[in-house]
């Protein structure tokens, strides 16, 4: 599922990891949890808020990482270094768990639209 590769691309783990299908379930409950209520009436709706259910809790988890990084103080501002064809080695992850949310976010997306650029 495309939501499932997302969170895995993102924190760099297997698509079964536990944060991951975490992730998942959580978004999947939520919007369950909507269209019970008569809320969400349409898959394109579903599909949106699904989409933004993984987003948030992608961005939550590296929120997560971040604060437990600043309280061991490994907390980092800096861009990991990247490969030789400018893609986030998998070396990398403990780097970026180190870093701000948003950063992280921001250089794992053009990480993730680098590898789909190049059909990976």
């Amino acid at each position: 599922m495309e939501q499932t590769d997302f969170a895995a691309d993102m924190l760099m783990l297997a698509p079964d990891a536990p944060v991951v299908t975490g992730i998942l379930s959580t978004a999947f409950e939520r919007v369950e949890a909507k269209i019970s209520a008569g809320v969400v009436t349409t898959i394109d709706d579903a599909r949106q808020r699904i989409r933004a259910g993984v987003q948030a809790g992608v961005h939550a988890k590296m929120a997560d990482d971040h604060e437990r990084a600043k309280k061991h103080g490994t907390a980092r501002n800096d861009s990991p270094p990247v490969g030789p064809d400018g893609r986030v080695p998998l070396t990398a992850r403990s780097h970026l768990e180190c870093m701000p949310p948003d950063d992280r976010f921001k250089v794992m997306l053009e990480h993730r639209n680098r590898r789909a650029l190049t059909g990976e």
